[in-house]
C-alpha cells in the first residue's frame, strides 16, 4: 500500500497513532541544548587522570527499533489480532458498515457488513521513540569499568489497510476500495550487562565503548484500526472468537514476552575527575525481540546523550 493510496481515505481522520513526532522532536532538541551547556562548563574545566570508582549514568535520547516486528500490529490472519475479527463481528461489524454508509464511501448495493472484506494488508513501521536508560557503573583506574543498567521505551507502529467486496460493487468515488488506518503500541524494558572502557584524551574529552549482554521483556498496549471516523481495538481479548453481543471478554494475556540479545557503544564525551562526564552516544543492539508468531532477531538503534554523575552522589575510592 503507497502512500498515494493511503490519501484517498475520504472521512479526512487521521492515523490511530499520528506520525507527527512533535513531542518526540521537542525533546530531542532540550536534550541536545543541556549537552551544549553542561560539555562548555566541562571543557573550561582541567582534566586529570580519572580515578576509580561508583556512578550513576543516564542516557536519553531516541530508539529507531527495526521493522521486522512490526507487522504484529498489521490485523492480518494468523496473527494474534486480526481485522476480520471486529469487521465482520456481531458486536462491530453493523455499526462500521452503518459508519461506512453515513461517511459516503460505500453504497446500498453493499447489503450488510458481512459483504465487506480486507483487500489488503499494509506494511507497518515503528515510528521513533524516546529511550530511557538509567544504570550504574564502576570504573576501576586504567578506564575499565562494569557497568548494569535498565532501559525502557515506549513504540508506536502505524500503517493501513484497504477494505473492499469481491467485485468492488458499492464503493463511493470510482475508487475501489476505502483506505484505514491501523496502529499498535507497544513498551519495552531491558536490563544490560556489560564492560566498558574509556580511553582519557588530553584535551580533557576521552572516547568509550561498551558491550555486553542483554535481556528484555516487551509488553503489548494495544491496537487499534480506525475505520470511517471511529476506532476499534482489534486487541484480542474473546479467546480467538469474533465477538458477538453476547461475548464477555477474557482477562487480557500479554502478547509478548523475554527476549535476549547484545549490545555495543560508542561514545564521546567531556569529564571532570570525580564529578560528572557529559557524552554523545551510540548504541547497536542485536536482540531478539518476543512477539506472538513475530519472535526473531533483530537490528536496533539507538542515539543520545549521556550524563554521568560520580563524586555528586557516591563515595569513590
Amino acid at each position: 500500500m503507497n502512500d498515494k493510496e493511503r490519501d484517498r481515505c475520504s472521512d479526512g481522520a487521521g492515523p490511530a497513532a499520528p506520525d507527527d513526532g512533535g513531542p518526540l522532536i521537542r525533546q530531542s532538541h532540550l536534550a541536545i541544548y543541556i549537552f551544549l551547556i553542561f560539555s562548555v562548563a566541562l571543557m573550561g574545566r582541567a582534566v586529570a587522570q580519572q580515578g576509580s570508582g561508583l556512578s550513576l549514568a543516564i542516557d536519553a535520547g531516541m530508539l529507531r527499533a527495526s521493522d521486522v516486528h512490526a507487522n504484529f500490529y498489521n490485523g492480518s490472519e494468523g496473527n494474534a489480532n486480526t481485522i476480520n475479527r471486529v469487521l465482520h463481528s456481531q458486536a462491530y461489524g453493523e455499526e462500521i458498515w452503518r459508519n461506512l454508509k453515513n461517511a459516503g464511501q460505500i453504497t446500498d448495493a453493499i447489503g450488510d457488513y458481512r459483504a465487506l472484506t480486507v483487500v489488503e494488508y499494509g506494511d507497518m513501521h515503528y515510528k521513533l521513540a524516546f529511550n530511557l536508560d538509567i544504570g550504574v557503573r564502576y570504573e576501576y583506574n586504567g578506564g575499565w569499568a562494569w557497568l548494569l543498567r535498565v532501559d525502557y521505551a515506549r513504540l508506536n507502529a502505524v500503517g493501513g489497510f484497504n477494505i473492499s467486496r469481491d467485485n468492488s460493487t458499492g464503493i463511493v468515488s470510482g475508487t475501489r476500495y476505502v483506505t484505514c488506518d491501523i496502529a499498535g503500541q507497544e513498551s519495552r524494558i531491558a536490563f544490560d550487562l556489560g564492560l566498558s572502557k574509556r580511553f582519557y584524551l588530553r584535551n580533557g574529552s576521552y572516547l568509550g565503548m561498551d558491550c555486553g549482554g542483554r535481556f528484555n521483556n516487551t509488553k503489548v498496549l494495544g491496537n487499534d484500526i480506525r475505520i470511517a471516523g471511529a476506532t476499534y481495538s482489534i486487541l484480542d481479548v474473546w479467546g480467538g472468537e469474533s465477538p458477538s453481543a453476547y461475548s464477555v471478554p477474557y482477562e487480557y494475556m500479554n502478547q509478548g514476552g523475554l527476549g535476549y540479545g547484545a549490545f555495543a557503544t560508542l561514545a564521546y564525551g567531556f569529564a571532570i575527575p570525580g564529578t560528572a562526564s557529559a557524552a554523545i552516544c551510540y548504541t547497536l543492539a542485536c536482540e531478539k525481540i518476543n512477539l506472538q508468531g513475530y519472535a526473531s532477531f533483530a537490528i536496533q538503534h539507538f542515539f543520545g546523550l549521556r550524563f554521568d554523575l560520580t563524586g555528586m552522589i557516591f563515595f569513590n575510592d
